[in-house]
């Protein structure tokens, strides 16, 4: 149960940059407003020049990461096999979407977290393989129970 509560909130940080651009574009003020609490700064607004400078296709890599998150909670759940394939696909998703972001985010001059720690660097990538190596574990004990 602990892994799919970690797996929410993965999939819930790569749904929010988009989240957050959707209600500035779509004219949900309050929402934003709302939203924009959660960040650095806690103002949406210093973020537009991101939000309409991100393409669309970014966004999309982030949803589709945070899809992969859902559905390894779904197979987690349903005790399914392979649960932790999502998990690396979600993760190399967010690799990829990261290695395109930041050239345009350096171009764009806007930082959401303009002066990350070195864990805010290292944990997006070392909870996902901590979780998959967990769920790999836990597969793999529960295949061996099978054919014993």
């Amino acid at each position: 149960m602990g892994v799919s509560l970690l797996l929410l909130v993965l999939a819930a940080g790569d749904t929010f940059a988009s989240a957050l651009t959707a209600a500035y574009r779509l004219n949900a003020l309050r929402l934003a407003e709302f939203l924009g609490r959660l960040t650095p700064g806690d103002d949406y607004r210093r973020l537009i020049p991101l939000m309409e400078g991100l393409p669309l296709w970014l966004h999309a890599l982030w949803l589709l990461a945070a899809a992969c998150y859902l559905l390894s909670i779904t197979r987690l759940l349903s005790r399914a096999s392979f649960a932790w394939v999502p998990v690396l696909i979600a993760l190399a998703l967010e690799v990829t979407a990261e290695r395109y972001a930041k050239p345009l985010i350096l171009a764009i001059g806007v930082a959401a977290n303009p002066n990350p720690s070195s864990l805010a660097l290292a944990l997006p990538v070392l909870l996902p393989l901590l979780l998959a190596a967990a769920i790999w574990n836990a597969d793999l004990t529960c295949r061996e129970k099978l054919t014993h």
